[in-house]
Formats: C-alpha cells, structure tokens, sequence
C-alpha cells in the first residue's frame, strides 16, 4: 500500500513538473515572438507573418493594400508570387531555408532588399527584415517590409 502511494506521488510530482516547464517553454516562445514582431511593427510599413512554405497566414491587409490587392486577402499566397525578380527569389529563398545565415532563429532580424510588383504591376523597392521565430504549432517566420523612399536602405545581408 504505502509503496504504490509512493510510486503513484512520485508520477504525479513528474507529471506535474512536465506540465509547468511546458506552460513554461510556451509563455518563453510566445514573449519572443511577440518581441521580434512588435521590433518589425516599429521600424516597418508591414509586418506578415509567413508558415514553413512560406504562405502568408493571416489576411495580411496591410501587405495587401502595399501590393494593392484591392481587398483581396493574401492569405495563403507566397511572398515570392509578388518579387518579378528570379534573383530576388532565389535570395529570399536562401535566406529562408532553415540552416542558412538568412532566417535566424531569436536573432535580430535580417535585411534582404528585393523588387515587389504590385496589382498595378508597378515595381515597389523594398527591404525585407526577415526572422525565424519557433511557436508551439512550428517553425514561422517574420518579414518586415519597409518601402526605400522613406529612409535610405540599410546595407543587406546576401
């Protein structure tokens, strides 16, 4: 009796210290990833959030009144279906495969600068600030988009 107590507390306090370092872990990745978006809202006209295949998640209707879809949703869409440039694919593309010097998880997020086309087929020169955060449904990442007019570019990372 007293030894099946035992071995039942004992289960329990292990059970009891996975959840709380689980809670844990969580509340750690979701402060992180509300810090980097909040830094990217700052200096940024446009904050998307993209999944591992690079999609845009939400509706992004700040991205979509940049690329002027005429309130259109771009949830869904690839950043990449919006540069007119193969070369500004192929660096987007290096930037974010996971391993590169490119998208870097918790760190301070990267300049990319690339071409956009809008609706109109107008070509935006923008800066991407591109950062890999980890969340409890997987790997995301962050991309700022600031147009050039307004301040001179930062030197980019390639």
């Amino acid at each position: 009796g007293a030894c099946a107590i035992c071995l039942l507390s004992t289960f329990a306090a292990r059970a009891l210290k996975n959840d709380i370092r689980r809670e844990v872990d969580a509340a750690v990745l979701r402060s992180e990833s509300s810090g980097l978006w909040n830094l990217l809202d700052l200096v940024c006209d446009v904050v998307v959030t993209l999944d591992d295949e690079l999609r845009i998640v939400d509706g992004a209707p700040r991205f979509s009144a940049l690329v002027m879809l005429h309130g259109k949703s771009a949830k869904g869409m690839q950043l990449q279906e919006f540069m007119p440039l193969e070369e500004d694919h192929e660096a987007f593309a290096r930037c974010a495969s996971p391993g590169t010097a490119g998208f870097a998880q918790g760190t301070v997020p990267r300049a990319l600068h690339v071409k956009l086309r809008d609706s109109m087929g107008n070509v935006i020169q923008v800066e991407l600030f591109c950062v890999q955060v980890m969340k409890l449904s997987g790997r995301s990442h962050y991309v700022g988009i600031r147009e050039f007019s307004d301040f001179p570019p930062i030197p980019e990372c390639r």
